[in-house]
């Protein structure tokens, strides 16, 4: 998983507009992300957010309470205390969304410490996905806000990325997404001192393969010589490089086969193209990117391209 995060102090408002290259297949529907559907008087305590499950967590409504900070948007705000945590089925376009192999989904969400007793230690937030099936975790990340970019009394920006991987757990379930506060830094007798206070959730799917190849998919080249090239994926950090005129060698090399420029698999590198000569004309070459980041493989679609023919020589 991959993580980013926006700081934004209580009383100076700093606006970052990031522009990236995270190809977004759409976005999520969650219930209740901002934890405003049922109302409260100011500083009021309710119970688990309506839409939600779990244990131990509460919304409060920070309007223009004195504890502070005010939530980020609306009215209520998600407090966890120690070992407390929510969890809800994803939906996409009115329907359950099933937990499939290599999938890979953006999840955004303000993150708050609390300005009095209950932000005194840092929390620590878990952000996961799981199973319908088993509540198994499929995936998570961690978010410590015991640092200096997170003071007491703040609230960042966070987001994360979690992958499903290529064998889920509870596959064909429903997948779920939840949040959570581990810390157990707080003495026994004040846990509530170890807050995590959350707002305004959301989850996007997005690709994780490399797309936009050069040159492009069905192309005709003239020379016998190409520089490939593509979009990184979101988390690549290196690249796994097949070539061939054999579409089923394409198909079924890994990365345990061979590497070697007269080999299927040419490389594993850092840039985002390569130089290929001793093309054939008249011959049709298939290729593929597999992004490889931190311990997870992504593999890519297979595209294609021809040499042309030499032109004859007409005196």
């Amino acid at each position: 998983m991959k993580q980013e995060n926006i700081h934004k102090p209580l009383v100076v408002l700093i606006v970052i507009i990031a522009f990236m290259t995270v190809p977004v297949f759409g976005q999520l529907t969650l219930e209740n992300p901002g934890f405003d559907q049922t109302p409260y008087s100011d500083g009021a305590w309710g119970e688990i957010p309506a839409g939600w499950e779990g244990s131990g967590a509460n919304e409060q409504d920070l309007t223009a309470s004195s504890l502070n900070p005010p939530s980020q948007s609306g009215e209520n705000i998600c407090a966890f205390n120690q070992n407390t945590w929510i969890y809800q089925d994803i939906t996409e376009a009115g329907s359950l969304l099933r937990v499939q192999a290599n999938k890979t989904y953006k999840v955004s969400v303000w993150v708050g410490r609390r300005g009095g007793t209950e932000g005194t230690y840092g929390g620590i937030l878990r952000v996961y996905l799981q199973d319908s099936a088993t509540s198994t975790t499929i995936d998570q990340a961690i978010y410590d806000m015991d640092n200096p970019d997170q003071p007491r009394n703040s609230w960042t920006f966070q987001t994360f990325y979690l992958s499903t991987g290529a064998n889920p757990a509870g596959l064909g379930s429903t997948l779920q997404i939840g949040f959570g506060n581990i810390s157990e830094r707080a003495p026994s007798n004040q846990w509530w001192f170890s807050q995590v206070i959350l707002d305004d959730v959301s989850i996007e799917s997005v690709n994780p393969i490399a797309i936009n190849p050069m040159p492009s998919n069905n192309s005709l080249i003239n020379t016998i010589s190409v520089t490939l090239q593509w979009q990184p994926g979101p988390f690549a950090t290196e690249h796994d490089i097949y070539l061939s005129d054999s579409r089923e060698d394409v198909v079924n090399a890994t990365n345990s086969s061979p590497m070697g420029p007269v080999n299927v698999y040419k490389a594993r590198q850092s840039d985002a193209s390569i130089v290929i000569d001793g093309l054939v004309p008249s011959t049709t070459y298939y290729w593929r990117i597999d992004e490889v980041g931190g311990n997870n493989i992504y593999k890519g679609d297979i595209w294609q391209f021809t040499v042309r023919p030499p032109t004859a020589y007409d005196p």
